[in-house]
């Protein structure tokens, strides 16, 4: 019997202010480009420019309903950032997005391509240096 893959669905989330739709766009491209090299099916952006940190965003709603319904697998952001300056805050955004069954994968630095498993697994045990970074666990 013949097995087929089915590509995972995926979504970039971008957050910037104050509003820099330059820097979003060279962002967003970058994160599409590296869902392609992961093997994931073309992206949906989900975009609050201009919205700080402090105020509701409605894109990252939107975003956390699809992961949700199931129709989004995978989440790639620039970093952590995205969602809150203050560390805690972000990664509480992280494990939210975790929760709701879906990977958060952030770009690798350019020019450093990285992993780590930011969630549940010890700095040795890390992966070599050539794999995307990951925040969540992977899925089994």
């Amino acid at each position: 019997m013949r097995r087929t893959t089915q590509a995972r669905t995926s979504a970039v989330y971008l957050r910037c202010y104050p509003r820099d739709y330059w820097a979003m766009q060279a962002l967003r491209r970058a994160l599409e480009e590296h869902a392609l090299r992961l093997g994931l099916l073309p992206p949906v952006a989900y975009v609050d420019d201009g919205i700080s940190s402090r105020h509701p965003a409605p894109r990252r709603a939107d975003l956390e309903a699809a992961v949700a319904a199931g129709a989004i697998s995978v989440v790639l952001i620039p970093g952590p950032w995205v969602f809150a300056l203050d560390d805690a805050a972000a990664r509480r955004a992280v494990d939210a997005l975790v929760s709701l069954g879906c990977e958060v994968v952030e770009l690798p630095a350019h020019g450093t391509l990285r992993h780590e498993r930011i969630a549940g697994e010890p700095a040795t045990a890390r992966a070599p240096a050539t794999a995307p970074v990951l925040l969540s666990p992977v899925a089994a």
